[in-house]
């Protein structure tokens, strides 16, 4: 059970933060890319990318807090380094 409550909180927390990589205006403008219409609004995103974890931590326990943890880290380091 623990594995598809961290697969489904993993899964939330990199779709937020590949919306939040995709919206932010600084990283927009260093890659070239056009200055979105829509107001950047990064709270509700940033909410989405840490609600998951602090679920977790309350339903699960530890371990799959630092597993979740563990992934968002090396999926922020993903989407980084896809942006270049």
């Amino acid at each position: 059970m623990m594995g598809l409550s961290v697969l489904g909180a993993v899964t939330v927390s990199a779709v937020a933060l590949v919306r939040l990589a995709r919206t932010n205006p600084k990283r927009r403008r260093i890659l070239g890319l056009p200055q979105q219409a829509t107001h950047h609004r990064p709270l509700a995103a940033v909410t989405m990318v840490c609600a998951p974890g602090l679920l977790l931590l309350g339903m699960e326990g530890g371990p799959a807090f630092t597993v979740w943890l563990s992934a968002l880290t090396l999926l922020g380091w993903g989407v980084a380094s896809l942006g270049r």
